[in-house]
């Protein structure tokens, strides 16, 4: 709740009137005037108007740190308005200011602010309390919550491995536990950290890190190469075919690594399809890339399968980002991250203004966090692309990860909706500008004043620290932008 000062006029009163409704002298728009001391396009900003509630107010908030303790308001309002007061509560006492008279005084919207209009008989009134709302934390941060974390979802303390996918919207943690059985965690609420969990004895001693989805089956290597699929993640069975590493699902066949130094290594494939087995490129990594994710771009007919790093075969690490068309691998990067073992890459969102009209247009990008850098030091910095791996930066400031987070290598990212809601009446944000473009990509439902909406977290798990013991933490994150109430 934002309110105002700065003008001479005074009262005695001591409590702000209740409000009033009276269409007949309802205003018909209110506006800041422009000033570039206290933010660009200040003009711009849009006021909604509550008349069922008599509230004024800006459902996008102005940036964390916007000084509003001088603000000048534009209200306008019928003609037959015979007197248009401003009262402020400043903590002590409330002054009135007569808007009708003095428009250009300026006022405080750091403290609650009533406006009254009154018609010609005197007696007609409309009240409306005008709030000026200032984001707390900026927008375009990404909230990593101390508090947000969670244990891995082991059986016992201090598992050996985790390898963590996402699979019909269910997320699946499978663990190697400190005993050498297996454990099988599955979840469709990260929010709530309600998970099941099963141990499970597999055929052969199992690389967890290898563990993938297809959208029909899950497949996972065995230590000595064996594949193996599963309809469940519980019962798994062989495929009859021995390979290097699993490198990911382009649509329903997995992709991998087989061969050998001595015959050649090449791109294998299962179950059997047209995808061609080609020799390996020379600068391809055979392990600790990126998870590999397909995604669909206005450069290509068909979907294109990233990852990004990993250690080639004489050892060194690639700073590499490979793409997968169905039929071609191709090295995409122009710039990129620096040479990483086992990042984290996962899809996201970014938010930019466009125009000076107060405009935020979304873009999808990839984030990557955590890798080992050559040193064998944890890289810290965050790194984004907005071209599909084409192009790799370091994120915005407000993008980089707190210092309290231990991000790792091999750790693994999910992003995963959670519901939020919210009441209309009581957050104020029931309209707003329809040329507001914020979250448009969240799809949200209103019954009456309550809205709910789907909010994309980021979720991190596990990852090996700088002495290659597993972190056996998960990680949640999130846009700020996201957490608030959608604009319509």
């Amino acid at each position: 709740m934002l309110g105002g000062v700065a003008s001479c006029n005074k009262d005695s009163d001591n409590s702000i009137t209740e409000y009033e409704t009276a269409i007949s002298v309802a205003v018909t728009n209110f506006t800041l005037t422009a000033d570039k001391k206290v933010m660009d396009n200040l003009d711009k900003v849009f006021f909604s108007i509550d008349l069922a509630h008599g509230v004024i107010f800006n459902a996008d908030s102005l940036p964390v740190g916007t000084k509003v303790s001088r603000l000048i308001p534009v209200i306008t309002y019928p003609s037959d308005v015979s007197a248009a007061e401003l009262k402020v509560d400043d903590g002590t006492e409330v002054k009135t200011f007569d808007y009708k008279s003095s428009p250009t005084d300026s006022i405080d919207f750091t403290r609650p602010v009533q406006l009254t209009l009154t018609g010609l008989d005197g007696v007609t009134k409309s009240v409306y309390t005008i709030k000026v709302n200032v984001h707390t934390n900026d927008p375009d941060s990404v909230i990593w919550d101390r508090m947000a974390n969670t244990m891995l979802p082991s059986r016992l303390d201090n598992p050996v491995s985790q390898k963590t996918v996402k699979w019909h919207d269910t997320v699946f943690t499978m663990i190697e536990e400190n005993d050498g059985s297996y454990t099988l965690a599955t979840t469709d609420d990260l929010m709530t950290a309600r998970w099941n969990t099963t141990q499970f004895t597999p055929p052969e001693e199992m690389r967890v890190s290898t563990f993938t989805a297809t959208p029909s089956a899950l497949y996972m290597l065995s230590k000595d190469g064996e594949l193996f699929s599963s309809p469940d993640g519980i019962e798994w069975q062989s495929v009859g075919e021995t390979w290097l590493n699993i490198i990911g699902a382009y649509g329903d066949v997995l992709l991998g690594i087989g061969g050998d130094a001595v015959k050649g290594l090449r791109h294998v494939h299962y179950p059997a399809s047209d995808l061609p087995e080609t020799a390996l490129e020379n600068d391809f990594p055979l392990t600790g890339y990126s998870a590999f994710a397909t995604v669909n771009s206005d450069w290509s007919e068909r979907p294109v399968g990233l990852m990004t790093g990993g250690r080639m075969a004489d050892g060194t690490l690639t700073a590499a980002t490979w793409g997968f068309d169905g039929n071609t691998w191709t090295r995409l990067d122009v710039s990129s991250p620096p040479a990483l073992d086992g990042p984290v890459v996962v899809p996201y969102y970014i938010y930019r203004q466009t125009s000076t009209a107060w405009i935020q247009t979304e873009f999808n990008v990839w984030l990557l966090f955590g890798g080992r850098l050559s040193d064998g030091s944890i890289n810290r910095s965050v790194y984004v692309s907005y071209t599909n791996g084409v192009n790799w930066s370091k994120a915005p400031a407000l993008m980089q990860m707190p210092e309290f987070m231990q991000p790792g290598y091999n750790a693994d990212g999910v992003v995963m909706n959670s519901p939020r809601e919210a009441n209309l009446a009581e957050a104020w944000t029931s309209r707003a500008n329809p040329s507001l473009r914020g979250q448009m990509r969240i799809v949200y439902d209103i019954d009456g004043y309550q809205i709910n909406w789907e909010c994309p977290y980021i979720y991190l798990f596990g990852g090996y620290d700088s002495t290659d013991k597993l972190n056996d933490i998960i990680w949640r994150g999130v846009l700020a932008r996201l957490t608030y109430t959608p604009l319509m």
